[in-house]
């Protein structure tokens, strides 16, 4: 590689990690503007239900979903360094998706059966850890690809995206009075 080349690729890079960065700071912004419209709409005991779902969900979701990015990245990258198609790298890293998380959801599942208080709740919590699993996946695969992808713009507008798609829906729940753990796991 030339020293101008080298030097091109070394700014992108780091015009990336910024860009990256700005992006998850707004999402960790986001995530506490969360938690806080839901702390004062559950109280005590509906916010310590859902804190259950949140803690199993990006405990074990998140530690699941974060390899599939990795690894969609590095197939992502390696496949753009020989001029192959993306799309290849995205599909296998979604096949690999397709089985790790089924078992990040009957993990959630499994745990959460012990740690709720009622059967009532526990139902109510299936549909929902399905829902979050699921968008854990397709969200971190997407992520995986952007970034393999130096689409680094795309990555941090996707952060951006989610952080304000998900206080948005919190604002909703609150502005209506949903004081169900369910409806703000979902």
């Amino acid at each position: 590689m030339s020293a101008a080349r080298s030097r091109l690729a070394s700014r992108s890079m780091l015009g990336g990690s910024l860009l990256i960065s700005l992006g998850m700071a707004g999402f960790a912004a986001s995530t506490y503007a969360f938690t806080a419209f839901a702390t004062r709409a559950l109280g005590p005991v509906g916010f310590a239900d859902f804190s259950v779902f949140w803690s199993l969900l990006y405990g074990v979701g998140l530690g699941m979903a974060l390899p599939l990015e990795q690894e969609t990245s590095r197939l992502t990258s390696g496949a753009r360094t020989r001029g192959e198609p993306l799309s290849q790298a995205v599909v296998s890293a979604s096949r690999a998706a397709l089985v790790v998380l089924p078992i990040g959801s009957l993990i959630i599942l499994g745990s959460s059966a012990v740690l709720v208080r009622s059967t009532e709740e526990w139902v109510a919590l299936g549909p929902a850890t399905a829902v979050a699993v699921v968008m854990l996946g397709v969200t971190y695969v997407v992520r995986g690809g952007l970034s393999g992808a130096r689409h680094f713009k795309a990555y941090a507008a996707q952060l951006g995206f989610e952080g304000l798609a998900r206080v948005a829906a919190a604002g909703c729940l609150a502005a209506f009075s949903i004081a169900t753990p369910w409806a703000w796991a979902a």
